[in-house]
């Protein structure tokens, strides 16, 4: 008896801690719900467009500039809503302030949109490796400098 007690007892110990109460939990209630805290680091960029930013940038850091180019989005829906992916050509230039803030200091653009590549910080300035555009993947390397106040551009063979 204590036996059968035993195994009764641990198979309703198991019920109550490793099964869901499966009344309170509606995945289809639940499917396509985001919880997102927006902080705003960079305002007034009319070069990106949606309130989200962008992913997939090239970033890096040349001559105390931080340099951010391309990137993607999905600035009206999300990707599984159907949204359309955006393709960025800005180029973005910034400084740190002395309060730790970004200043955009410089804007350009880059000859088609492009993201989703890699980036690395190099002495001559940004590489920017591969990515991605509207018309699908692309092979090309570039780098990107801050020279005299401006931005620099230089393809790669």
């Amino acid at each position: 008896m204590n036996k059968n007690l035993l195994i009764i007892k641990s198979t309703l110990l198991i019920l109550f801690l490793f099964i869901p109460n499966l009344n309170n939990l509606h995945a289809q209630d639940l499917i396509n719900q985001l919880n997102q805290n927006s902080q705003v680091v960079l305002d007034n960029l009319e070069a990106i467009p949606g309130n989200e930013g962008l992913a997939g940038c090239y970033a890096g850091l040349h001559n105390n500039a931080y340099i951010l180019a391309g990137g993607t989005a999905f600035p009206d829906k999300k990707p599984w809503e159907d949204g359309e992916k955006y393709f960025s050509n800005a180029i973005l230039v910034f400084e740190k302030n002395n309060e730790g803030k970004f200043k955009l200091i410089d804007t350009s653009q880059l000859p088609t949109g492009i993201g989703e590549g890699a980036s690395v910080s190099v002495p001559g300035g940004v590489l920017c490796i591969g990515g991605l555009t509207p018309e699908g993947l692309s092979a090309s390397i570039f780098l990107l400098s801050w020279e005299n106040g401006q931005t620099e551009k230089k393809d790669f063979p």
